[in-house]
Protein backbone atom coordinates (compact mmCIF):
# COMPACT_ATOMS: atom_id res chain seq x y z
CA UNK A 1 0.00 0.00 0.00
CA UNK A 2 1.20 3.48 -0.72
CA UNK A 3 1.65 6.09 2.19
CA UNK A 4 0.63 9.19 0.60
CA UNK A 5 2.29 12.62 1.77
CA UNK A 6 0.42 15.20 3.27
CA UNK A 7 -0.84 16.71 0.27
CA UNK A 8 -2.53 13.93 -1.09
CA UNK A 9 -3.53 13.70 2.37
CA UNK A 10 -5.41 16.63 2.78
CA UNK A 11 -8.00 16.47 -1.49
CA UNK A 12 -8.00 12.80 -0.53
CA UNK A 13 -9.73 13.54 2.91
CA UNK A 14 -11.45 16.11 1.68
CA UNK A 15 -12.93 13.85 -0.99
CA UNK A 16 -13.98 11.08 1.66
CA UNK A 17 -15.43 13.58 4.07
CA UNK A 18 -16.89 15.45 1.58
CA UNK A 19 -18.67 12.05 0.38
CA UNK A 20 -19.44 11.21 3.66
CA UNK A 21 -21.37 14.04 4.93
CA UNK A 22 -23.39 13.89 1.79
CA UNK A 23 -24.56 10.36 2.45
CA UNK A 24 -24.21 10.34 6.29
CA UNK A 25 -21.80 7.86 5.92
CA UNK A 26 -19.17 7.01 8.74
CA UNK A 27 -15.78 8.71 8.70
CA UNK A 28 -12.75 7.79 11.13
CA UNK A 29 -8.79 8.10 11.92
CA UNK A 30 -6.46 7.23 13.43
CA UNK A 31 -2.85 9.39 14.09
CA UNK A 32 -0.41 7.72 15.80
CA UNK A 33 2.76 8.91 16.73
CA UNK A 34 5.95 6.57 17.25
CA UNK A 35 7.06 7.98 20.52
CA UNK A 36 10.65 7.53 22.10
CA UNK A 37 12.82 7.66 19.25
CA UNK A 38 14.72 11.31 19.79
CA UNK A 39 17.61 9.93 21.32
CA UNK A 40 18.27 7.10 19.14
CA UNK A 41 18.12 8.93 15.92
CA UNK A 42 20.81 11.82 17.50
CA UNK A 43 23.18 8.23 18.05
CA UNK A 44 22.36 6.28 14.70
CA UNK A 45 21.31 9.07 12.46
CA UNK A 46 18.25 9.64 10.15
CA UNK A 47 18.70 6.62 8.59
CA UNK A 48 17.70 5.08 11.96
CA UNK A 49 14.03 6.94 11.61
CA UNK A 50 14.24 5.63 7.92
CA UNK A 51 13.90 2.02 9.18
CA UNK A 52 11.36 2.55 11.81
CA UNK A 53 9.17 4.66 9.36
CA UNK A 54 9.50 1.43 6.90
CA UNK A 55 8.69 -1.01 8.43
CA UNK A 56 5.82 0.98 10.33
CA UNK A 57 4.28 1.17 7.02
CA UNK A 58 4.86 -2.18 6.12
CA UNK A 59 2.73 -2.77 9.02
CA UNK A 60 0.00 -0.65 9.09
CA UNK A 61 -0.53 -1.83 5.40
CA UNK A 62 -1.51 -5.27 6.40
CA UNK A 63 -3.74 -4.66 9.17
CA UNK A 64 -6.39 -1.70 6.70
CA UNK A 65 -8.05 -2.53 3.96
CA UNK A 66 -7.21 -0.93 0.34
CA UNK A 67 -9.69 1.70 0.52
CA UNK A 68 -7.91 3.18 3.65
CA UNK A 69 -5.54 6.23 3.23
CA UNK A 70 -2.07 6.05 5.46
CA UNK A 71 -0.38 9.25 5.13
CA UNK A 72 2.80 10.54 7.09
CA UNK A 73 1.48 13.93 8.70
CA UNK A 74 4.99 14.63 10.13
CA UNK A 75 7.93 13.44 10.36
CA UNK A 76 6.91 10.20 13.33
CA UNK A 77 2.95 10.09 12.78
CA UNK A 78 0.81 8.73 10.49
CA UNK A 79 -2.65 9.77 10.19
CA UNK A 80 -4.98 6.35 8.93
CA UNK A 81 -8.35 7.29 7.22
CA UNK A 82 -10.76 5.03 7.52
CA UNK A 83 -13.89 5.51 5.21
CA UNK A 84 -17.01 3.96 6.39
CA UNK A 85 -15.51 2.94 10.24
CA UNK A 86 -17.54 4.32 13.16
CA UNK A 87 -16.04 5.01 16.16
CA UNK A 88 -16.20 1.76 17.76
CA UNK A 89 -14.69 -0.43 14.65
CA UNK A 90 -12.01 2.39 14.51
CA UNK A 91 -11.15 1.64 18.30
CA UNK A 92 -11.09 -2.34 17.06
CA UNK A 93 -8.45 -1.32 14.15
CA UNK A 94 -6.55 0.78 16.73
CA UNK A 95 -6.35 -1.94 19.60
CA UNK A 96 -4.79 -4.52 16.62
CA UNK A 97 -2.29 -1.62 15.59
CA UNK A 98 -1.29 -1.13 19.11
CA UNK A 99 -1.06 -4.96 19.61
CA UNK A 100 1.11 -5.93 16.66
CA UNK A 101 3.20 -2.75 17.28
CA UNK A 102 3.78 -3.95 20.73
CA UNK A 103 5.19 -7.45 19.61
CA UNK A 104 7.21 -6.79 16.56
CA UNK A 105 10.65 -6.79 16.46
CA UNK A 106 12.39 -4.16 13.75
CA UNK A 107 15.02 -5.52 11.19
CA UNK A 108 17.76 -3.46 12.52
CA UNK A 109 19.02 -5.03 15.99
CA UNK A 110 19.73 -1.36 17.36
CA UNK A 111 16.36 -0.98 17.58
CA UNK A 112 14.39 -1.76 21.00
CA UNK A 113 12.62 -4.43 21.34
CA UNK A 114 9.37 -2.94 21.88
CA UNK A 115 8.48 0.87 20.06
CA UNK A 116 6.43 3.08 21.91
CA UNK A 117 3.25 4.28 19.96
CA UNK A 118 0.19 6.64 20.92
CA UNK A 119 -2.80 6.91 19.27
CA UNK A 120 -5.83 9.46 18.95
CA UNK A 121 -8.92 8.76 17.19
CA UNK A 122 -12.08 10.77 15.84
CA UNK A 123 -14.84 10.19 14.18
CA UNK A 124 -17.39 12.43 12.53
CA UNK A 125 -20.00 11.18 14.15
CA UNK A 126 -18.35 12.12 17.46
CA UNK A 127 -19.58 15.71 16.82
CA UNK A 128 -20.80 17.79 14.18
CA UNK A 129 -17.89 18.55 12.33
CA UNK A 130 -18.33 20.81 9.31
CA UNK A 131 -15.28 20.28 7.92
CA UNK A 132 -11.61 17.52 7.39
CA UNK A 133 -9.83 20.19 9.73
CA UNK A 134 -12.27 19.59 12.50
CA UNK A 135 -11.73 16.01 12.27
CA UNK A 136 -8.16 16.16 12.08
CA UNK A 137 -7.77 18.56 15.42
CA UNK A 138 -9.87 15.88 17.02
CA UNK A 139 -7.49 13.62 16.58
CA UNK A 140 -4.67 15.57 17.06
CA UNK A 141 -6.40 16.34 20.43
CA UNK A 142 -7.00 12.93 21.34
CA UNK A 143 -3.32 12.38 20.79
CA UNK A 144 -1.92 14.81 22.64
CA UNK A 145 -4.29 13.62 25.84
CA UNK A 146 -2.38 10.03 24.92
CA UNK A 147 0.68 11.64 25.53
CA UNK A 148 0.01 13.36 28.47
CA UNK A 149 -1.07 9.86 29.92
CA UNK A 150 2.20 8.17 29.03
CA UNK A 151 3.71 5.97 26.54
CA UNK A 152 1.44 3.29 24.24
CA UNK A 153 -1.71 4.81 25.15
CA UNK A 154 -4.29 5.13 22.65
CA UNK A 155 -6.77 7.96 23.40
CA UNK A 156 -10.90 8.45 21.76
CA UNK A 157 -11.87 11.80 20.89
CA UNK A 158 -15.49 10.72 22.16
CA UNK A 159 -14.15 9.88 25.07
CA UNK A 160 -13.03 13.28 25.90
CA UNK A 161 -16.53 15.05 24.82
CA UNK A 162 -18.36 12.76 27.51
CA UNK A 163 -15.69 13.83 30.17
CA UNK A 164 -16.48 17.39 29.24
Amino acid sequence: MEVRDRNLLEVLLKSEFDRAKRHDLPLSCIMLCICDLTENIKKRGAGFLDTILEESVTLLSGMVRTSDIIALYTKKTFLIVLPMVNTDSTAFVAQRIHRTFAQYKFSDQAIPEKITVIMGNASITDKEMSSPEDLIRCAETALERARSQGGDTLCLWRDLIEQS
